[in-house]
């Protein structure tokens, strides 16, 4: 019985470094039509996305290039740009994530489609 406490603390160590390892947050993510497909690497994030309003009639999707392109600035946090095939256009954003959501946010300008910051989900 004393051998087993033994272990015990050397157990819970390589346990709990196995799971704050930090979850996967590779993945598809969606608010209503709207899609983030995102591949996170150790220091960056990349990824495709597809936002779609007014019933379908306004569409801005870059599903076959990557349009997504931030750096890590911190655990939960990246900073980059995101290319819209929409209008061609260049936006600054920053991708904050918070357990099984990823909040989006436009940092200098609007997205024709969106609210400045977005709240998408697994």
């Amino acid at each position: 019985m004393k051998t087993d406490i033994k272990f015990l603390p050397l157990f819970l160590l390589i346990f709990s470094a196995a799971f704050c390892r930090g979850q996967n947050l590779s993945g598809r993510y969606e608010f209503g039509n709207s899609i983030l497909n995102i591949v996170v690497s150790s220091d960056s994030l990349k990824g495709e996305h597809c936002f779609v309003s007014s019933n379908g009639n306004r569409i801005d999707c870059c599903l076959e290039e990557t349009s997504l392109f931030l750096s890590k600035t911190s655990e939960n946090s990246y900073k980059g740009i995101l290319k819209s095939c929409y209008r061609d256009t260049i936006h600054s954003i920053e991708i904050n994530t918070i357990d099984k959501e990823l909040k989006l946010i436009f940092i200098n300008d609007d997205h024709e489609f969106l609210e400045r910051e977005v709240k998408f989900s697994r």
